[in-house]
């Protein structure tokens, strides 16, 4: 008996071998890697008799050769020639679907030619914008060689070449500056993390700001490991009547709450003397930011915009960390040498209760890189 297999249409039979609807079916509110395949079986040129039929359904990487990654045995219910069965169920891999397909059918061990392509589904075609991608998954899965990969969404680029591009890239062009709008936005409802990085080779995570910080959190910072060029620093305000200039050790006055972020801020002055608490060094002048809110939190308010600060200016002081200070004289100063303030600038303290300590030669503008730790 020769088979031949045609695709059942409204009005009439097209000729045609194979014919591959590729309709996935809704089961709950889950998809399932399953479609549906319809035609018709001819017997020189009419349809076989009624009952059900041994058919296998191969699906293979090429119109011919190539590798076959799944198989279905199945019964064949046909009538008056015509049948329609579903092909998959909920344990293929869906990582198959990837790839080019094609199928090959055979129908009581006569195999039927050529292979059919398979095409999109109807589900595929959801993928545009305000698609939703909903799942059901379990963390332990193996995909790529990579374990863990369980998630209702992975991406993966398997270019390992030094042209490699992104796994996942977002773009995002609003304008807004909420926490409603991003590029990539994570949330975590339980207990997992709402964002989690790591690099088995490189960075685990770049930040890179534009108008402002690299990064706002909201919150706790834990670092377990090194921290490296790490320097912590406020936003102030100078509350006295000198400029304060990049590089300048500045002493405390006091602290006020801004009445538009809410965050504390430092109220301080240009260190004159020794007897002065210095507390940092000025870095550069600072200006008024929008602030916005994250988590119910207010975040923004100022942005550092470097030279130097005038009287009632904001400005940014690094308390902990390196940063460059201004010194009055490059004769005598060296390298673990502790600075105190004076009114033409830091100059080597008498005693081991300087406020840095020298770590560089004084460039051509008098300023030394220095260990800032306050006192």
């Amino acid at each position: 008996m020769n088979f031949v297999s045609t695709l059942r249409a409204p009005s009439r039979f097209l000729p045609m071998l194979l014919a591959v609807l590729g309709a996935l079916f809704m089961t709950g509110c889950a998809l399932e890697p399953v479609f549906t395949y319809q035609g018709r079986l001819l017997n020189d040129g009419g349809p076989v008799a009624d009952g059900n039929y041994d058919g296998q359904f191969v699906l293979y990487t090429a119109q011919t050769g190539g590798t076959a990654v799944y198989t279905v045995t199945q019964t064949i219910p046909v009538e008056d020639g015509l049948f329609n069965v579903e092909i998959g169920n909920s344990n293929v891999p869906t990582e198959i679907y990837r790839q080019p397909l094609f199928m090959e059918v055979s129908v009581n061990g006569e195999t039927l030619s050529p292979r059919q392509p398979l095409r999109g589904a109807p589900y595929a075609f959801s993928l545009a914008s305000g698609a939703v991608i909903q799942g059901n998954e379990l963390l332990t899965r193996t995909l790529n060689g990579q374990e863990d990969t369980g998630a209702a969404l992975m991406v993966v680029n398997a270019n390992n070449s030094l042209n490699g591009g992104h796994g996942l890239l977002g773009i995002n062009t609003s304008q807004s500056t909420t926490d409603a709008t991003a590029a990539v936005a994570g949330i975590a409802q339980g207990e997992g993390y709402g964002g989690f990085f790591r690099s088995q080779g490189f960075r685990g995570l770049y930040a890179e700001g534009g108008d402002g910080p690299a990064g706002y959190f909201a919150g706790d910072i834990a670092v377990t490991g090194n921290c490296n060029g790490c320097a912590m620093a406020y936003y102030a305000r100078n509350d006295g009547s000198a400029a304060i200039a990049p590089g300048d050790l500045v002493t405390a006055v006091g602290v006020e709450v801004d009445a538009v972020s809410g965050a504390p801020v430092l109220l301080v002055r240009r260190a004159a003397s020794g007897s002065d608490a210095v507390v940092g060094v000025a870095t550069g002048a600072a200006e008024r930011a929008p602030t916005t809110s994250v988590g119910g939190t207010t975040i923004g308010g100022f942005t550092s915009k470097g030279g130097a600060t005038q009287a009632g200016g904001y400005l940014s002081v690094v308390v902990q960390g390196l940063a460059q200070v201004r010194v009055s004289s490059a004769d005598g100063v060296a390298i673990g040498d502790r600075l105190t303030a004076s009114s033409e600038g830091a100059v080597v303290s008498a005693d081991v209760g300087g406020v840095a300590r020298v770590m560089s030669a004084p460039d051509r503008n008098g300023l030394v890189w220095a260990m800032i730790d306050g006192r």
